[in-house]
């Protein structure tokens, strides 16, 4: 089957596209070690400040730092548990700043996996 003239360019530009927004995505780490070192320190208390914690579940909470930035992703039961963890993160020695982007999913709710996301 012959290939439409006007086709061939359009494929190469989205393939060309597709591409460059992969590359961009991937953000290189141009931390020193010492950065990294002090991140991984921090995570670690994070961490450990959260399963310390007997009245918070947090299973579904993802702590990452870069340079002193804490990014939090995943679940949390409701507000209360979203404010517990956003200030035990903000008391840890080292942190700058926290970006939340928790979300409060009811896990009591009917179903396996409650209702769903609320924010």
């Amino acid at each position: 089957m012959p290939i439409a003239h006007g086709f061939l360019p359009l494929r190469a530009a989205l393939a060309a596209a597709l591409t460059l927004a992969v590359i961009g995505c991937a953000t290189p780490d141009n931390r020193t070690p010492q950065e990294r070192a002090a991140d991984q320190v921090i995570v670690r208390q994070i961490e450990a400040a959260l399963i310390a914690d007997p009245y918070l579940d947090s299973d579904h909470v993802t702590v990452e730092v870069t340079r002193g930035v804490v990014r939090l992703s995943g679940l949390v039961g409701d507000d209360v548990d979203l404010r517990r963890v956003l200030r035990i993160c903000s008391a840890v020695p080292g942190v700058r700043g926290v970006n939340n982007q928790l979300e409060i999913i009811d896990f009591s709710g009917p179903g396996a996996g409650g209702e769903g996301p609320t924010h």
